[in-house]
């Protein structure tokens, strides 16, 4: 099989989800081509930082279509955490807090899926929120499965079956 490709849009953990992957014995290269992701079997896009830094990094890597691409085309595609959230149309990171106010902020971003019936799992932690989405060839989690121990390693090698199994 053909390598996955991991979206370098130069930010993130790019090399710990690599090597999850060929932990696994899947080859997966980080690229920035977009020819290389749009011949890709599958696709995934990580993420580390804030969404519009991430955003203007797409964009400035010209990336922004080729992803866009690789989820019309209906190969699998698998975005992990900040890579979920930039699936979504936006977001409040950084912003809507009116001038002067008084935050305790504890990294707690996560999407609102205007659409219910994407949510595939839901954490509790002070609130309920979605912390995996699906939706036709697009699966992503809020948290790291390359983190996650065993759990991650299944959830990415239950993708790259997915590819294997051609959906």
């Amino acid at each position: 099989m053909r390598s996955l490709a991991i979206v370098d849009y130069d930010m993130g953990n790019l090399r710990s989800v690599q090597k999850a992957f060929e932990r696994l014995g899947h080859a997966a290269e980080v690229t920035r081509d977009p020819d290389r992701i749009a011949a890709a079997p599958g696709v995934v896009l990580p993420g580390v930082g804030a969404f519009g830094a991430c955003m203007a990094n797409l964009a400035a890597f010209g990336l922004v279509e080729p992803v866009r691409y690789a989820i019309a085309s209906g190969r699998p595609f698998l975005g992990i955490c900040l890579g979920m959230q930039l699936l979504f149309e936006e977001s409040e990171e950084f912003g809507d807090l009116p001038e002067g106010a008084y935050t305790y902020f504890v990294h707690s971003y996560y999407p609102v899926p205007s659409d219910p019936a994407v949510v595939v799992t839901t954490t509790q932690y002070g609130v309920e929120f979605a912390s995996s989405v699906a939706c036709g060839n697009i699966f992503a989690c809020q948290f790291h499965p390359e983190k996650s121990q065993q759990v991650g390693l299944l959830l990415l090698d239950n993708f790259v079956r997915q590819i294997a199994g051609g959906g």
